[in-house]
């Protein structure tokens, strides 16, 4: 806060909460001063000294605690009043600002699907949820937000029809609303990959995932239709013994891949039920990549 009247001691300046509740920062301070430059804590190391114009941080007055369990938003008002008439042309507050803290819990987004994306080479696909979806339990969709800390290396990032570039964002909604796509460029490369940051409206975040991408000629494209309509389902997961594969049309082909993104098993199969033995399996996380009559779908499986 800084200001002036002469003289300062003639004054007295209040910060008033938007509940109304006055706290006197200072009254009646060192005799003929009439310039003012200083802050305000309840933590600071000393009350007022004079000349309160070196923009030192002191203790007020009144205690700030007496705002405690206020809520801070609304209108903060600073009095200034005036208790007797000084000398000179008078005096003003030239600025003034208002700093709160406090001890505020965040709930961070968090990442319920992070799978490898699979896609054929020099071809382009939507990333959909069931690769990438993050949740919170503070926001909705349209209210997470991913912010792109690295670019894929050997494709393009789209929102619609526009290449992302590092820093650039878009929301949970957006990929519900496949408005989010990856195109390899044709290369030789096999793998490719980008990273980001998820944060929410209220200012949390996680940082820094990785999105994994596969360029496989195995690999069919999803289409939005497809999507909606096809359903993929692994139980018991996790498991030791065997895992079952359920689709809503016949599965034709399943691939297993490792963590890395390897090609560890394939299988064909005509039937919409299949059952694998996973017994002699380390034990970790798989990416379980089915193609259907309809489409290419990929679910994580963990084997204990």
């Amino acid at each position: 806060m800084e200001g002036n009247y002469q003289p300062v001691r003639f004054v007295e300046i209040s910060l008033i909460s938007p509940k109304g509740t006055p706290a006197i920062l200072f009254n009646d301070l060192c005799g003929s001063t009439t310039e003012f430059k200083l802050g305000f804590d309840d933590e600071a190391p000393s009350a007022i000294t004079c000349p309160p114009s070196a923009g030192v941080v002191q203790r007020p007055l009144n205690p700030l605690s007496i705002f405690d369990g206020e809520e801070i938003k609304g209108d903060w008002k600073l009095r200034f009043r005036i208790k007797q008439t000084g000398f000179g042309s008078g005096g003003r507050i030239v600025k003034w600002q208002l700093e709160s803290c406090g001890d505020l819990v965040l709930n961070a987004p968090y990442l319920t699907k992070n799978d490898t994306f699979f896609l054929p080479p020099a071809t382009r696909s939507q990333i959909w949820v069931e690769t990438l979806l993050a949740e919170d339990v503070d926001n909705s969709y349209d209210e997470i937000i991913y912010q792109l800390v690295s670019l894929p290396s050997h494709g393009t990032l789209y929102k619609g029809t526009t290449p992302l570039k590092a820093g650039d964002t878009f929301t949970q909604q957006e990929i519900e609303g496949f408005a989010i796509s990856y195109e390899h460029d044709g290369s030789a490369a096999r793998a490719d990959q980008f990273s980001f940051i998820l944060r929410d409206t209220d200012g949390a975040w996680l940082g820094t995932p990785q999105f994994n991408i596969v360029i496989s000629e195995d690999a069919t494209v999803n289409t939005e239709n497809e999507l909606q309509i096809e359903q993929l389902h692994l139980y018991p997961n996790p498991t030791k013994d065997e895992v079952t594969i359920e689709s809503t049309t016949n599965v034709v082909q399943v691939w297993v891949y490792d963590v890395q993104g390897r090609l560890m098993q394939q299988f064909n199969n005509r039937l919409p039920i299949s059952t694998i033995d996973v017994r002699n399996w380390a034990k970790g996380i798989y990416w379980i990549q089915v193609q259907t009559e309809k489409a290419i779908l990929t679910k994580k499986l963990v084997v204990q």
